[in-house]
C-alpha cells in the first residue's frame, strides 16, 4: 500500500511505473506510483544523494547577463509590447506586441503589471528574472536555496537571494511563481501554502508544472521525457492540481497549456536509450516541425504534457 503525495490517499490498487534515469544517462530505475484516485505520479522512495542527480548542466547557476536596451526607441517598444502583453487596450502597446511579440506565453491578461511585485521561486541564476526586467518589469525577486555561497546580486535588476519560501514570511508578493520547480519539491500540498501564504490582497500564485494527463505520458510511459526521474517528485494531472488548490484554500483562475515538442524529441530519445547529451541533433529540421505544430494541436485540445495554473485566494 502507498500513499499519494497529491491527493493524499492510499493507493491500494496503484500501477508501479519503473522510470529510468535519463537526462544524465545512468540508465537506473526509480518506481512512480501511478494514484488510482487523482491519476498523478507519486515518487515511492527518494535517493538520499538526490543532490547528485543534479549536474550543473541540468540547472545553471552561471551569470546569464541578457544584452537588452534599457534606454532609448527600442527599449521604449520592448515595454509598449510587455504593457501589449499584459492587456493594455491601447492601440499602440497591441500594435508593439504585434511587431515585438512577448513569448512569456504564461502570461494571461490582467494577471499582473509592470509594477507588480513578482517572486520567482528557484530562479537559479535569475536569467528569466532579468529577461523580465528587460522588458520593464520593475519589481523583481528570485529565490534559490541551491545559489553558490559567494552569490551576489547585481546593483542593477532584480533581486536574488538564496533563501526558501519559508525565509520571505515577512514579505509580500502580488505575483509567486514556481516555474517547473513544484514538482522538484517533497510535499506539494504543503509548498502550495507556502505560496500562498506569500500573497498580497488580491495576489495570485503561479505554478508550471508537467501533466501526468498527457497524450505524451499515455504514448510513452515510463519513457516520457517529463517523468525525469529521480528529480521529478510528484507529477500532477489537472484535476490533482484543482485539489492541491481546494485544500490550500484557493483556487485556479486559469489554465494556459504550454507543452512544447520536447514532448516527443525527449521521449524519443530515451526510448532509443540516449540521454538528452546523447540525442542532439539526432532529428531533422522537418521532424522538429512536426514535434512543434502537433505540441501546438495538443495544447489546444488541453492535452499538452505541460501548463501553466495561476491560482486566486477563493471566495
Amino acid at each position: 500500500m502507498k500513499k499519494c503525495r497529491i491527493c493524499l490517499r492510499e493507493s491500494h490498487d496503484g500501477i508501479i511505473i519503473r522510470a529510468p534515469e535519463m537526462m544524465i544517462g545512468t540508465k537506473e530505475e526509480f518506481d512512480y506510483l501511478h494514484c488510482s484516485t487523482c491519476g498523478g505520479l507519486s515518487l515511492i522512495s527518494i535517493p538520499e544523494n538526490l543532490s547528485w542527480y543534479y549536474e550543473q548542466k541540468y540547472y545553471s547557476f552561471a551569470s546569464r547577463n541578457i544584452s537588452r536596451p534599457k534606454v532609448g526607441f527600442k527599449a521604449a517598444i520592448r515595454r509598449r509590447a510587455a504593457l501589449g502583453k499584459l492587456g493594455s487596450s491601447n492601440v499602440g502597446d497591441r500594435f508593439a506586441h504585434w511587431v515585438r511579440p512577448v513569448y512569456f506565453n504564461w502570461i494571461f491578461r490582467g494577471c499582473m503589471s509592470l509594477d507588480s511585485r513578482i517572486l520567482d521561486v528557484g530562479c537559479g541564476s535569475g536569467a528569466l528574472l532579468q529577461e523580465m526586467s528587460s522588458y520593464g518589469f520593475s519589481n523583481l525577486t528570485g529565490i534559490d536555496p541551491f545559489l553558490p555561497d559567494d552569490h551576489m546580486s547585481l546593483a542593477e535588476g532584480p533581486r536574488i537571494l538564496k533563501a526558501y519560501m519559508k525565509d520571505m514570511r515577512d514579505e509580500r508578493f502580488d505575483v509567486v511563481m514556481l516555474h517547473h520547480v513544484f514538482e522538484h519539491l517533497e510535499d506539494p500540498q504543503r509548498s502550495i501554502m507556502e505560496a500562498r501564504d506569500l500573497l498580497s490582497a488580491g495576489g495570485r500564485v503561479l505554478i508550471r508544472v508537467p501533466l501526468a494527463d498527457s497524450y505524451a505520458f499515455r504514448k510513452y510511459g515510463r519513457f516520457w521525457v517529463q517523468i525525469d526521474a529521480p528529480r521529478h517528485i510528484f507529477i500532477p494531472t489537472a484535476s490533482g492540481m484543482y485539489g492541491l488548490a481546494e485544500r490550500a484554500g484557493l483556487q485556479i483562475e486559469n489554465i494556459i497549456y504550454d507543452s512544447s515538442g520536447f514532448q516527443f524529441s525527449g521521449s524519443e530519445a530515451y526510448l532509443r536509450g540516449m540521454s538528452i547529451e546523447q540525442s542532439a541533433n539526432i532529428f531533422s529540421k522537418s521532424e522538429g516541425g512536426r514535434f512543434h505544430d502537433y505540441s501546438i494541436f495538443l495544447n489546444l485540445i488541453r492535452d499538452g504534457d505541460s501548463a501553466s495554473f495561476w491560482l486566486r485566494l477563493a471566495g
